[in-house]
Order: structure tokens, then sequence, then C-alpha cells
């Protein structure tokens, strides 16, 4: 059985909504929701990396570079045959693009989310969790980079965008589509990405000015 690393970060897959707020707290690390449905375990031999529970506008440009660092030393260990990262979905397409920009190995890696907490009815966090893994191990995932998994779909990083706060199907390829789907007995591919853009980058600059270009604008910030 090929060994999946779970690097959990937090976000609305790990969390429960608190009576007296209404707002999502955290509640779950990442052995708890794989205590939540043992069947994960049977998919792959995982291991539960705890980098924290972050909500998604807590994931900063330094953690989802921490999170990089850590996957480019971990995949490099020969027993690891791919990971899955749960992320916070207010920017889970960020993060996954930044770590596909990072992602030179062949081994998968699939960032994977929730819509829905551990409190309402019908959490997506194991349906979710349980597709993201099937599709790492899957053979045809590999030489692909990074996938953003939800809702059985399977996109690519540098496609998947948030395209709503609150349905299920939020994540979309709104110009090619998805690569694929997670079905009930298979991981489907139906097309594979012929070029990805990745940069090395060996350092993380915080300092990136944006300069706003308009019709009829001068010289003054040449």
């Amino acid at each position: 059985m090929e060994k999946i690393l779970l690097l959990f970060t937090g976000g609305t897959i790990g969390m429960k909504l608190d009576p007296a707020s209404g707002a999502a707290v955290p509640a779950l690390s990442g052995a708890e929701l794989l205590a939540h449905d043992p069947g994960l375990e049977r998919l792959a031999e995982i291991e539960v990396l705890e980098f924290g529970q972050y909500p998604g506008p807590h994931m900063n440009l330094g953690r989802m570079w921490g999170v990089s660092e850590i996957l480019r030393r971990e995949r490099a260990r020969p027993d690891v045959g791919g990971a899955v990262v749960t992320h916070g979905t207010d920017t889970l397409e960020e993060t996954a693009y930044l770590l596909d920009l990072r992602h030179t190995s062949e081994k998968a890696v699939a960032v994977v989310g929730a819509m829905r907490t551990i409190s309402e009815p019908g959490f997506d966090g194991p349906a979710n969790l349980s597709a993201a893994i099937r599709t790492v191990v899957s053979p045809e995932a590999r030489g692909q980079g990074v996938f953003v998994v939800l809702n059985q779909m399977i996109l690519a990083a540098s496609e998947a965008t948030k395209t709503d706060t609150q349905q299920l199907e939020t994540f979309q390829s709104p110009v090619f589509g998805p690569l694929g789907l997670v079905d009930i007995d298979k991981v489907i591919f139906g097309r594979r990405l012929l070029h990805r853009t990745v940069i090395e980058a060996p350092r993380l600059e915080p300092r990136v000015d944006l300069v706003v270009m308009y019709s009829g604008a001068d010289s003054r910030f040449n």
C-alpha cells in the first residue's frame, strides 16, 4: 500500500459551528479527521503532519511558503508516494497555484477543502478527502503537478478558481474544464496538462509593489 502524506493546515474541513457566536471554529486535527472516517485509511498508508488549524483567510504568504517548503522536503523521501494538503477554501486556489509553481516532482499533490463544517448536514470533508487521496494514488496523476480536488472533480491548480461562497461545486476551471473526476469505483482522467510553468524560486520576496496602469496615465511613476 502506497504511503501518502496528509499535510493538515486546517480550514472548514476541520471546523465546527460555535453555537454562541454562530461562527466556524477549529475542531478537528488531521488525525481526528481520519478517525472520523476510518475508511480513509483503507485507501493508502497515511502519515499525518499537523501544520496548524488555520481558516482560509489566515493562510498568508509566509504560511503558504512554509507548506511549500515542507512538501519540497517530504516528497524527496523514497517512501512517500504523494501528498494531500487540507486547506481553507478562501485562499485554497492561491496556495495550490504556489505549490504547483514550485512542484518539480513526478509525485502527485492534491489540495482539498470542504464547504460545510462537521456541524452541518452533508459535511463534505470526508468525501472530498477520500477523492483527493484516491486521485494522488492514481498512476495517471503522476507528472501532472498539483491538483485541486473537491466535489469529486479533479482540477489543475493553475486553472482552478472559487466561483461561489456556499455551493459545493464552487471550484471550477472555467476555460478548459476539469482534468477528470472521481467515480464510485475509479479515478477517471479525461485530459492531461501538456504545459506547466515551474519556477524554482529559492526564497519568498514579500515586497511586491503593484503599479496601476490606466488609459491616459502619464510618466510620473517612471
